[in-house]
């Protein structure tokens, strides 16, 4: 299944005006450029603040804002960290860090730091659809389980909190409650492509393969360059026995992700004894992806796992770098 929708974004709280009476003047300048959307001239004041000697909460977390929003994570998670030394209890400063270690890839900081929110505010929504995203990234499904159902025992009209609990339900084998629960989140916001093609996939486990293939289609009108759709709309395809299609279907997927494993599997689904359009086809791929892909050793398993004549096929066709 293609997963869960984007997570719930930092907590956007309008700069927070109270300063000392020493820097009240590098403050209010930068409050008021952050809020008028000067960024530039906000951060040079924050930091005037700072190398003056006042290192509050609030000039912190603002200027740790900044940075996250340029990319400049590493300095953005000092200054979170800064900041949260400064105000133990703000929720919000460990529900941006959570947000901000994710996006770095460390989702078990992410996890701590998103926890320690739900310690503050055990009721915070945004925080419950998050943890139970990262839980299930981590692999613990009924963890991940009870935080969405009680994102929603909150606040039942969340679409995303219904799409979400839909991928854990799929992920746990409850097919029926994968399947209600990703409707109810179409029913609360119909043009939702990842729900879209997230009910397809369940579709094509339950064996509804035209279901499937409407909402595979549907999806992709509306975000046309998703590689996993593409992914989904192969293995659907040949579940309808369209090898043809399966097979367009699954080099739009690799040549939207060079290194989507799924879309790579299904198309070497097709390959058959003395059939080497397939390998034709991975070799153009290899070569137009400067071979990216062919340094995954998933992708190398999934070709040895096809035989002998296979690997010494595509080694003739130098697929594989020298």
């Amino acid at each position: 299944m293609t997963g869960f929708g984007d997570r719930r974004k930092n907590t956007n709280r309008k700069p927070n005006a109270k300063f000392s009476h020493r820097n009240k003047d590098f403050h209010k300048s930068a409050i008021e450029n952050h809020i008028n959307g000067d960024l530039e001239s906000a951060e040079r004041d924050y930091r005037k603040a700072i190398k003056a000697g006042s290192y509050s909460h609030d000039t912190l977390m603002n200027l740790g804002i900044i940075c996250k929003n340029s990319g400049r994570y590493e300095e953005a998670i000092f200054l979170y960290n800064e900041a949260i030394k400064a105000d133990p209890h703000d929720a919000d400063t460990y529900y941006n860090l959570g947000n901000l270690y994710q996006d770095c890839g460390d989702f078990n900081l992410a996890l701590k730091n998103t926890l320690n929110c739900l310690k503050i505010q055990p009721n915070n929504v945004n925080a419950l659809i998050n943890a139970g995203g990262l839980y299930r990234a981590l692999g613990n499904l009924e963890q991940a389980l009870n935080c969405t159902l009680k994102s929603i025992e909150l606040k039942n009209d969340e679409p995303m909190a219904h799409m979400n609990i839909g991928v854990i339900y799929k992920n746990l084998n409850r097919m029926e409650d994968a399947l209600a629960s990703t409707l109810k989140s179409l029913k609360l916001k119909s043009d939702n492509p990842i729900a879209q093609i997230n009910l397809g996939g369940i579709y094509l486990e339950l064996g509804k393969y035209d279901e499937a293939l409407f909402w595979a289609l549907k999806s992709l009108e509306l975000q046309p360059n998703n590689s996993e759709a593409y992914a989904y709309l192969s293995a659907i395809y040949k579940s309808l026995g369209k090898p043809k299609e399966s097979h367009r279907a699954s080099l739009k997927a690799l040549e939207l992700n060079s290194n989507n494993l799924v879309a790579l599997r299904s198309l070497l689904g097709t390959y058959s004894e003395g059939d080497y359009s397939i390998i034709q086809s991975l070799a153009r791929h290899a070569a137009e992806t400067n071979h990216e892909i062919l340094n995954n050793l998933d992708y190398i398993e999934i070709i040895s796992s096809l035989g002998e004549k296979f690997m010494k096929k595509i080694l003739g066709l130098k697929v594989f770098p020298d």
